[in-house]
C-alpha cells in the first residue's frame, strides 16, 4: 500500500522528516511511500515551494528502496515550459504529480481570489488552467487534488462541479484520459461529505470516458497525517471500480490492496 504524496524536509511547508517516515515505515509493515516535494516554479514568494533537485537526490538517494521511492509534486502553470519540462524529463524521478496551486502568478491558498471573482468566475477560471496545464504537460503521471480550489474557498460548501463548469469538467476528463494520466485520490479532504461526493462524480465521469486508474495520497505534512483517510480512498475506488496504482522508475505499478 503505497501513499503516493508525501512531503518531507524539502517542502518549506512541511513539519515531517525524512527519518520519521522511516521510522514510521518501520513500525508499519506493508505500508510504503513516494516523496513528493514541492516544485513551483515562479511562485508568487521567492525562493518558496521549490527546492534543489541535485541535493534532494544526494541527500535522500540512500533512502530509496522497495518501500520509498523518489517523486516530485510538480505545480503547473503555463509560463514555466522551459523549467516543468527539465523536472518531466528528469529520470531520476520515480512518480510527477502534477497540480495546480497558482492562477494569474497568485498563490490560491492565500485567498486573495475571493475578493476579485465570485465563486462560479473562480471556478471557470481554476478548471481553464487545469486544462490548459494538462494540454501543456501531458507527460505528468497524475494529476493532483482536482479540488485544491474548494479547500481555501470563502463558502463551506464550495463546489468545483457546477452548471457553469461542465463543459470544461468533460474537457479536461477527455485529456486525461487521452494522454492516460491518473488521477489522484487525494484524501485530505475525504472525510468531508461534499469534498468526497464531488470527486466521486469526477471520477466517475472520468471512468466513463475510459479512465482506469487512480493514485491515492494523503499530502502529508506531519507524521499524523500519514496514510489519513486510505479506507475511505480504497472504498471510492472500489465505487468507481478504478484501479489503484503507483509508479516506480515512472511505470505504472497496480498497487494490490
Amino acid at each position: 500500500m503505497f501513499d503516493t504524496h508525501v512531503h518531507t524536509g524539502f517542502s518549506c511547508d512541511s513539519n515531517l522528516e525524512i527519518e520519521e517516515v522511516i521510522d514510521f515505515l518501520e513500525k508499519n509493515q506493508g505500508k510504503k511511500v513516494i516523496i513528493t516535494e514541492h516544485m513551483d516554479f515562479k511562485f508568487p514568494v521567492k525562493g518558496l515551494f521549490i527546492f534543489d533537485k541535485d541535493e534532494f537526490f544526494e541527500e535522500y538517494s540512500k533512502y530509496r528502496n522497495e518501500n520509498l521511492l523518489l517523486g516530485v509534486e510538480l505545480g503547473l502553470r503555463t509560463d514555466c515550459e522551459y523549467q516543468a519540462k527539465k523536472v518531466l524529463s528528469d529520470e531520476r524521478f520515480d512518480y510527477i504529480l502534477g497540480s495546480v496551486h497558482t492562477m494569474d502568478g497568485t498563490d490560491i491558498a492565500n485567498g486573495h481570489f475571493y475578493d476579485r471573482y465570485n465563486e462560479e468566475e473562480l471556478m471557470v477560471k481554476y478548471l481553464e488552467t487545469i486544462l490548459n496545464c494538462i494540454n501543456k504537460y501531458p507527460e505528468i503521471d497524475s494529476l493532483g487534488h482536482i479540488d485544491f480550489i474548494t479547500r481555501y474557498s470563502a463558502k463551506e460548501d464550495s463546489k468545483f462541479i457546477i452548471p457553469e463548469t461542465l463543459q470544461l469538467i468533460d474537457s479536461i476528463v477527455e485529456k486525461l484520459v487521452e494522454k492516460d494520466i491518473c488521477v489522484e485520490i487525494n484524501t485530505r479532504r475525504i472525510h468531508v461529505e461534499n469534498a468526497y461526493n464531488e470527486l466521486r462524480h469526477f471520477l466517475t465521469l472520468y471512468k466513463e470516458k475510459g479512465g482506469k486508474y487512480v493514485t491515492v495520497g494523503s499530502d502529508s505534512h506531519s507524521d499524523s497525517a500519514l496514510f489519513s483517510g486510505f479506507s475511505t480512498a480504497k472504498k471510492l475506488a472500489d465505487e468507481v471500480n478504478l484501479q489503484i496504482v503507483y509508479y516506480k522508475k515512472r511505470k505504472r505499478i497496480i498497487d494490490g490492496w
